[in-house]
């Protein structure tokens, strides 16, 4: 019975960690032998509301409003509504010396959560497509062009943005990401959202519910619950810090219990997911969270099943894997490392979640530096 019990517990486990790696092979080859290409019309430009939560973004929202109203980035005949929760720097000053702008809308509230904000910017918009765009990010000339232009096509509810590091070649991890929501933007949908910046149409836009951590993640799921395609735009680009800056601990686990808590709290409207479509979703972003116990799981159980064939075998894995530190550069070592951390964040997120009740959808301003170049100069600042 033990025997048989280990032997399940190591196919189970080997199963699902193949599931996981193979996803990106899996999404390759989808979208080489069925691709579904969005019909993309440059000319589709029709007037969009943007809207923008800002709280305490002095340093960055002129920028960003001066940035969306520039020729190479306004339609014409759109508006930004603007919301400001609560404040407590110059932002509502540099709001105010744009009051005059008739296309311009301002609202003044008191301290209220991003998603508490856009709720109440929504319903004050005029137009049918709507623009999703945060303060903090520098964003490419004509992104909020290129993003419409997809939305001709019906079959497209949102489209998001491209993420990179900086203007430097992107890191590894951002490189997959972006990999994977290529791929799956040209058989399907992604399932990566920025709140960053996104484009949705007005009908597919549902009040995001107040109780989640993260508002970009239920626009993504609600999206393909209404059997509308998710899609990134590769010419829509903001710059952000680099990948392993911007994931440290406190993100990572954040991530981890805003992912836990939608599901046992939202999974009615997984649900309403088409089933190839949610059996997709499931793996890419809620398997990876179990990785640490499921290699820890086929770890153990490897052990006790073929335990003198596997020491000979680790024995040569570690030399081999010394080697290879001591041989490349410092750029793979610390690949393996980042990978290590995330997942024994996640781990640890988890056991809290689960042993410790640790589900509070609050969390800290992060406190990370961020690196952009901009027209060859490097600034570094800190991050509220």
């Amino acid at each position: 019975m033990i025997t048989f019990l280990t032997t399940l517990l190591f196919c189970c486990s080997g199963i699902l960690i193949a599931l996981l790696l193979a996803y990106p092979l899996f999404s390759y080859l989808r979208s080489v032998i069925s691709p579904d290409p969005v019909k993309k019309d440059a000319t589709f430009q029709p007037p969009v509301s943007i809207v923008i939560a800002c709280y305490n973004e002095e340093r960055y929202l002129q920028e960003k409003l001066e940035t969306l109203l520039a020729p190479d980035e306004w339609i014409e005949g759109s508006e930004i509504i603007v919301v400001s929760t609560g404040s407590t720097d110059r932002s509502n000053s540099i709001l105010q010396s744009f009051a005059h702008r008739p296309e311009i809308t301002i609202l003044l509230e008191d301290r209220i959560t991003k998603i508490e904000a856009l709720n109440k910017a929504v319903p004050l918009a005029r137009h049918d497509y709507l623009v999703f765009s945060d303060c903090r990010q520098y964003m490419k000339p004509g992104s909020v062009k290129e993003l419409i232009s997809n939305l001709k096509d019906e079959r497209v509810g949102t489209v998001t943005c491209t993420i990179l590091d900086t203007r430097e070649r992107p890191t590894f991890f951002r490189r997959l990401y972006l990999f994977l929501a290529k791929c799956d933007s040209k058989a399907n949908s992604t399932f990566n959202l920025y709140g960053a910046l996104y484009a949705q149409r007005r009908d597919v836009f549902r009040p995001i519910p107040d109780h989640l951590l993260f508002d970009d993640f239920f626009v993504a799921i609600s999206t393909l619950s209404q059997q509308k395609r998710l899609i990134q735009e590769e010419n829509s680009v903001l710059y952000d810090i680099p990948f392993p800056h911007y994931y440290h601990r406190e993100r990572i686990e954040r991530l981890a219990r805003g992912l836990l808590i939608f599901f046992f709290n939202n999974y009615s409207l997984i649900g309403q997911i088409p089933l190839k479509t949610r059996i997709r979703l499931l793996i890419y972003k809620y398997l990876k969270l179990l990785l640490p116990f499921l290699a820890l799981i086929f770890a153990l159980t490897s052990l006790l099943l073929f335990w003198e064939t596997l020491f000979s075998v680790t024995t040569l894995f570690v030399i081999t894997m010394l080697s290879l530190f001591v041989l490349t550069s410092n750029s793979l070592t610390q690949h393996c490392f980042l990978i290590l951390k995330i997942n024994l964040y996640f781990f640890n997120a988890l056991l809290g979640y689960a042993f410790l009740n640790r589900r509070s959808k609050h969390w800290k301003p992060l406190n990370i530096r961020r690196k952009w170049y901009r027209l060859g100069v490097h600034e570094t600042s800190p991050e509220k």
